[in-house]
Parts: C-alpha cells; structure tokens; sequence
C-alpha cells in the first residue's frame, strides 16, 4: 500500500513533495489554495559546502490543474541560500 508521500507524488510534482513542507492549505467554493515552504536541509546534503538559509524570496504563484473541478494555485517560498 502507498504512504501520503507517494500518493501526493501521484498529484504534485515529485519536486515539491521532496524538497517542501506543505505549510497551509485553503480550500474555497471555487478553488484551492496549497502553501509550500522549502526545507531547510540542502546544507545538510552538500557536504563539501556551507550553505546558510538567509530568509526567502518573494512567494511565487503557480496555476496547476484542477482538482475536483477546483482551480488549484501553488504559493512556493524558496529559501536565499549562502555559500560560506
């Protein structure tokens, strides 16, 4: 049987589900509104590196395909990432 990981990896794309949080979701008559939030683990991954969160950039608004004939918007907060 799937876990929640695989199925969502069915629906969103496999990049946000591996590399994001789900932070909100908001679900109106019309439409549905998914809030991610990029994890704070690409230091943890690149060893030969130091890599710092400094904050995020401008939330970036995605239209992707309805769901149960509601509009579904993708908000997406990267992370400013710094190499020491």
């Amino acid at each position: 049987m799937m876990d929640s990981k695989e199925i969502l990896k069915l629906i969103l794309l496999e990049y946000l589900v591996e590399h994001f949080n789900i932070t909100k979701v908001k679900e109106l008559n019309s439409h549905l509104d998914i809030y991610f939030e990029e994890k704070n683990d690409y230091g943890h991954q690149l060893t030969d590196r130091q890599l710092i969160s400094k904050g995020f950039y401008p939330m970036t608004t995605i239209e992707d395909f309805p769901l149960r004939v509601k509009s579904v918007k993708l908000h997406v907060q990267h992370r400013r990432w710094t190499d020491k």
